[in-house]
């Protein structure tokens, strides 16, 4: 079977509250969004990402699954490309950190996260996660 990442929806006044309700995260005021796709196939999965100011990066963590977690500066945890001109996930970043962690619920779905700190004024985060679709009624 196929895999589609077309996103069903594209309005990131949709998108940014589904993500944070789901992935169990609060965005900053601060968070522009730079691109959105789902995957389907055998497993969902959902690509986001976003932009937010430097000095709000730790009030994200601290308000996101990752907080607490180790965030390395070796490894992405993200494959490199989606197919999309847009998830370029670290390709070509000199300063990074990354991590993995599962969202804190009864279905313990796995995210990663790559945050890209090469413009000094802000961060490019990616979030790569995998579980129940984002779009799907409880």
């Amino acid at each position: 079977m196929g895999c589609s990442r077309k996103p069903v929806i594209s309005d990131p006044n949709i998108i940014l509250p589904k993500c944070a309700q789901r992935m169990q995260m609060k965005f900053p005021p601060s968070t522009r969004f730079l691109g959105f796709a789902e995957g389907t196939g055998q497993d969902y999965s959902a690509r986001l990402k976003f932009e937010i100011d430097i000095d709000d990066l730790e009030f994200f963590i601290r308000n996101s699954p990752f907080a607490g977690k180790e965030l390395r500066t070796d490894r992405t945890y993200m494959s490199l490309s989606a197919g999309k001109k847009w998830w370029t996930a670290g390709n070509n970043s000199k300063t990074y950190k990354s991590g993995f962690t599962r969202v804190p619920s009864r279905y313990s779905e796995p995210m990663a996260i790559l945050i890209d700190l090469d413009k000094p004024e802000k961060a490019v985060i990616y979030l790569k996660y995998r579980g129940r679709p984002l779009f799907q009624d409880e």
